[in-house]
């Protein structure tokens, strides 16, 4: 929440989060910067080492796809709500959200 001209903020009630599988899985990578063995180039606050750089003292680690490919049906959305609590909203379904 950290990065230049993001429209999330630490006092969003919610965020909505994509769950799916990947046939092409492989595809994921860790967000290194070339230093580091990587290929990702990124403004800061992104520091290129796997994790991300926050003022709030916040380490996560990071991840990447440059591509996705067509998500597969039973891929989810939900709403990661600011006291913890997920919330399934909808399922992919023959192409189509569904929601719950």
């Amino acid at each position: 929440m950290d990065y230049k001209g993001t429209v999330f903020s630490g006092d969003d009630d919610a965020v909505c989060i994509i769950r799916y599988s990947s046939k092409d899985s492989i595809k994921v990578k860790i967000a290194r910067s070339p230093e580091l063995g990587g290929d990702l180039v990124q403004a800061p606050p992104y520091k290129g080492n796997g994790f991300t750089k926050s003022t709030k003292s916040h380490i996560v680690p990071e991840f990447y796809q440059s591509e996705i490919e067509k998500l597969i049906p039973g891929s989810k959305i939900y709403k990661l709500k600011s006291d913890g609590m997920l919330i399934e909203i909808a399922e992919l379904n023959k192409g189509a959200w569904i929601g719950k």
